[in-house]
């Protein structure tokens, strides 16, 4: 008779880390889901480092015109996004970059 297996803790895939190494570094927009379209996010180093003032000040349009792509940040101005459908968009992109929105944001202002 042979022991029970220890149950491991399995590592994210390579491919999951060079996704999230993307989302965050990368050089091409990721997508995102809002109300079953696609809008494109620009990388999170490539956003601009005043954004941080736009989102903490609630101006979510010089967000979007700043950190999506022009064609996806007019999307966005045009579906005027919900609480909730924003709170979907940054849970998004945390699951994008591995990060949630508090860390995402702090790792920006440093």
């Amino acid at each position: 008779m042979t022991a029970p297996r220890k149950a491991t803790a399995r590592k994210p895939t390579a491919k999951l880390d060079d996704l999230q190494a993307d989302a965050v570094m990368g050089d091409q927009p990721f997508p995102i889901e809002l109300r079953g379209g696609e809008l494109l996010v620009k990388p999170v180093l490539d956003w601009p480092a005043n954004v941080l003032a736009k989102i903490s000040g609630g101006d979510l349009d010089a967000w979007a015109a700043k950190c999506l792509t022009p064609e996806s940040a007019e999307r966005w101005a045009e579906m005027e996004p919900t609480f909730r459908e924003l709170n979907e968009v940054f849970l998004q992109i945390g699951k994008a970059t591995g990060q949630d929105l508090g860390e995402l944001l702090a790792s920006l202002r440093s």
